[in-house]
C-alpha cells in the first residue's frame, strides 16, 4: 500500500504541468501601438484584427492585407510568432498603421492578457495592444 501511495504521489507531483495556451481560439481587434512614449491609435473602420487557432497558427487583417504565420506559447507569458506571410495589396492611407504590425510579429517575445485586452511585447520594447472581439 505504501509503495502504491508513493508512486501515486510521485506521479502527481513529478509531472511537468502543461502550459496553458490562453491565446488558443481567440480573436482580437487592434487598438494601438506604443513605442517608448509614442502612441499611435488604430482607425476603427480599418477592421485590423488578429486571431489565434488551436493548431499554432495566427491569422489577421491589417486594413490592407491578410496575414498569417505560426505561433508558440511558452511558459511565463513567452510567445513567438514565426514565418509571417501576407498578401501585397494596396490600400487606403488611413489604414497604413495596420501594415506596420507585420514587421513587429517576428519580434514578439511576450504576451499578457488583462481583462479583455491583449498586450504583445517585442524585443525592442514596442507594445501592440488589442481588445477581444
Amino acid at each position: 500500500m505504501k509503495i502504491a501511495t508513493l508512486l501515486f504521489a510521485f506521479f502527481i507531483v513529478g509531472t511537468t504541468p502543461e502550459i496553458q495556451n490562453k491565446l488558443e481560439g481567440t480573436q482580437w481587434s487592434f487598438v494601438k501601438i506604443m513605442v517608448g512614449t509614442t502612441v499611435e491609435s488604430a482607425k476603427t473602420d480599418c477592421n485590423t484584427s488578429l486571431s489565434f487557432d488551436k493548431n499554432g497558427q495566427f491569422t489577421g487583417y491589417s486594413g490592407w492585407n491578410h496575414f498569417n504565420g505560426n505561433y508558440s506559447v511558452k511558459s511565463k507569458g513567452k510567445l513567438t510568432m514565426d514565418n509571417p506571410m501576407r498578401t501585397k495589396k494596396a490600400g487606403v492611407s488611413s489604414c497604413k498603421l495596420g501594415e506596420t504590425l507585420y514587421d513587429y510579429f517576428q519580434k514578439v517575445n511576450k504576451y499578457s492578457i488583462v481583462a479583455d485586452t491583449l498586450y504583445l511585447c517585442t524585443s525592442d520594447c514596442a507594445q501592440l495592444v488589442y481588445v477581444k472581439k
